[in-house]
């Protein structure tokens, strides 16, 4: 098992070596990834499944989170 790490840790140095600017595709990948991990999955998930026992505090709250997490990944896809 040891080699096989070896080889995917050798074979992803020889992939981000090879890539031009890989730094801007992992930053895009991650900030589009992470705002949809962290902040619009779980949002809709618990206002879709538990949306009739939330208060409207909550409510407004989880919808905040899904807006945050939606200009917060366009941002980071612009930048």
């Amino acid at each position: 098992t040891n080699v096989w790490r070896t080889f995917l840790v050798a074979l992803a140095c020889v992939i981000a070596i090879s890539i031009p600017q890989f730094g801007l595709l992992m930053g895009l990948i991650g900030s589009l990834g992470g705002a949809t991990l962290q902040f619009i999955f779980p949002a809709a998930f618990v206002l879709k499944l538990d949306w009739n026992e939330l208060s409207l505090f909550r409510k407004s709250l989880y919808i905040f989170y899904l807006c945050f997490g939606a200009i917060a990944g366009i941002m980071g896809f612009i930048q």
